[in-house]
């Protein structure tokens, strides 16, 4: 149960969420109001207050574990997790920064690989396969073959051999 008491007036507001939360925020006016669930669903979600309904409930194409919030605009909000910060629409829950995500996101993961000392070879091989299906996502199937391949070689049970199959 999520519930909030706003404003001189207390409105109360409550919406039934099956999973616990991981972290709220609140829009500067009070108008807006977006959260985490902590479960496997991995669910983010935007609720408008002042009109007592949900705008949208995704998961989100940037991970979980958002680490702040920020309301731009009664129509966008920053999402601000490890990676960096990306923009989302208020109404849609869709993703305005999507090259910039994938960049970062790309960018991130291989800068936890050069840290390798503290990663296991799974580990290892996990981050390749990440980078791998983000180069496949967006279209770049010969990076994607590479990192597939890196994957492999750090562990085989990794999970990509389809992938790769296909993609060659």
């Amino acid at each position: 149960m999520l519930a909030f008491k706003l404003g001189q007036k207390h409105s109360f507001y409550k919406w039934k969420v099956a999973a616990n939360i991981y972290d709220q925020w609140i829009s500067d006016d009070g108008s807006l109001c977006a959260f985490e669930a902590c479960s496997n669903s991995k669910n983010f979600f935007l609720i408008s207050l002042k009109e007592k309904k949900l705008l949208f409930k995704k998961k989100l194409e940037i991970g979980r574990f958002v680490n702040e919030v920020n309301f731009l605009s009664p129509k966008e909000f920053l999402i601000e997790n490890e990676y960096g910060e990306f923009r989302y629409d208020c109404n849609t829950g869709e993703l305005l920064d999507e090259k910039k995500w994938y960049a970062c996101y790309i960018q991130g993961l291989k800068n936890k690989i050069l840290k390798n000392d503290k990663y296991s070879k799974k580990i290892i091989a996990k981050f390749y396969r990440q980078i791998g299906e983000t180069y496949q996502k967006i279209g770049d199937e010969k990076e994607a073959i590479i990192y597939y391949r890196k994957a492999l070689e750090n562990d085989p049970k990794v999970g990509v051999k389809l992938r790769l199959k296909k993609l060659t």
